[in-house]
């Protein structure tokens, strides 16, 4: 099985596969009820995934120095136009650099100015136009409790993966219909494989960044 299609979207709203775990260590995703049967083996086996192929440096490239990837997202909708760049890293943190540190994202507030955030996150937002400057959009992903994990299809594990890091900054519930309160910036990352023979040892191919709603990216 390779990985072929890593699509990263910001949005947030959970899928349940709370059966499976990711270990921070050994970047592995483990869903012991769902099984597979081994080909080798005939025999049924736990469905495994890794995250260490996309973390950023690229694992076995010692020319990759990099500590996130970026994402421009620019366009124009019924509101104006929107300009966010989005730096993201998958399995690790966002190692902060001068870049980010310029743009505000060193300490970053949410829609409770109260509540700012200073720690290691998985993802960040910055608005161009410096509406808002720079957002967390994960948590530390170190931290277990802000990672959920699992099958994009519980029927056919083979499809790909999915994880959700939570605990960015704070959003107010009002996009929910709630008054008052506040939710934590979320980001989806859907990684899509390709089963054929084809997808064998090719590099991964990157899609948008969506927020369908406010505080939850894919």
């Amino acid at each position: 099985m390779s990985f072929h299609t890593l699509v990263l979207l910001t949005t947030a709203t959970l899928a349940a596969s709370v059966d499976c775990k990711w270990d921070y260590d050994t970047q592995e995703i483990s869903c012991p009820n769902h099984l597979y049967v081994d080909r080798i083996t005939g025999k049924e086996v736990p469905v495994k995934y890794h995250t260490s192929p996309f973390s950023r440096p690229l694992e076995g490239d010692t020319e990759d120095k990099a500590q996130y990837y970026e994402h421009d997202d620019s366009r124009k909708d019924q509101n104006g136009t929107a300009s966010f760049s989005y730096f993201f890293n998958m399995g690790r943190n966002v190692g902060m650099d001068s870049i980010l540190e310029k743009d505000g994202c060193k300490e970053t507030i949410g829609d409770d100015p109260s509540d700012p955030l200073k720690g290691p996150s998985a993802a960040f937002q910055r608005d161009d136009n410096r509406d808002f400057k720079c957002h967390r959009i994960a948590g530390d992903i170190k931290n277990p409790d802000n990672v959920v994990v699992g099958p994009l299809e519980n029927d056919n594990p083979a499809a790909g993966f999915f994880m959700t890091v939570m605990g960015g900054d704070d959003c107010s519930d009002t996009w929910r219909g709630d008054s008052g309160g506040y939710t934590k910036r979320s980001m989806t990352y859907r990684v899509f494989c390709d089963t054929s023979s084809e997808g064998v040892a090719k590099l991964p191919d990157f899609e948008t960044i969506r927020e369908d709603l406010t505080c939850m990216c894919t």
